[in-house]
């Protein structure tokens, strides 16, 4: 069942998705001069969350990417979230919080098309900048192909963090379709032997010039 939730909702009762998406949004608004009034427009309308309700030392680690090698796209689009679904459930991971990294309307998410805009809408609703989504990870393979080859390049495609359990993870997607992790340093041995059994491959970000939805056959 998807739910939506408030951003600051997340933050609040996740201190790991607070020092994440904290941790990249300081990394991409460097990118912008505050002191220019139209850079400093975008950092109001979009960079919320650049400094961690609840400060938290403990290392991330963001450098396994996890990829599928499916024999055509239709195999890829029924096969990631299914074996998404597995790492998750070996992690002890049942439900997630759909977000983006940004403070941003998912519902004017740039989809791949208006057909996956419109199915979105109805799956979710109707919620402002300030939502996100809790979700199942059952859910997970009639939501995640929605944003399968969005027009949305060079950043995190959307993020799906870990709402429960004992291992804080989250994943974000490319716009090549691999999956990039970031979990607590502690835990990634745990997370690269659940990728392994999940039936990824698994690398650093260079694995996505081998493995690309670019290149699969439709």
């Amino acid at each position: 069942m998807i739910h939506p939730i408030r951003r600051a909702s997340i933050f609040r009762s996740s201190p790991f998705a607070d020092n994440l998406i904290a941790s990249y949004q300081r990394s991409y608004a460097a990118m912008y001069d505050a002191t220019i009034p139209e850079e400093a427009k975008v950092l109001r309308q979009y960079y919320d969350h650049r400094a961690a309700w609840q400060p938290d030392d403990t290392p991330i680690v963001s450098d396994l990417v996890l990829a599928y090698e499916a024999a055509d796209l239709p195999d890829y689009v029924t096969q990631l979230p299914l074996r998404l679904q597995k790492f998750f459930h070996s992690l002890g991971v049942t439900q997630l919080y759909l977000m983006d990294f940004l403070r941003s309307n998912l519902n004017e998410f740039p989809f791949e098309n208006f057909r996956k805009k419109n199915l979105f809408r109805r799956i979710a609703g109707r919620h402002s900048q300030d939502y996100n989504y809790l979700l199942d990870t059952s859910d997970l393979p009639r939501l995640l192909p929605l944003f399968f080859q969005a027009r949305k390049w060079d950043v995190p495609v959307i993020f799906l963090v870990a709402a429960d359990g004992e291992i804080p993870v989250a994943i974000n997607l490319c716009d090549d379709g691999n999956l990039h992790v970031s979990c607590s340093d502690r835990y990634s041995q745990e997370v690269q032997a659940a990728a392994l059994a999940a039936g990824f491959e698994t690398g650093d970000f260079t694995i996505c010039s081998r493995y690309s939805v670019c290149y699969l056959p439709h």
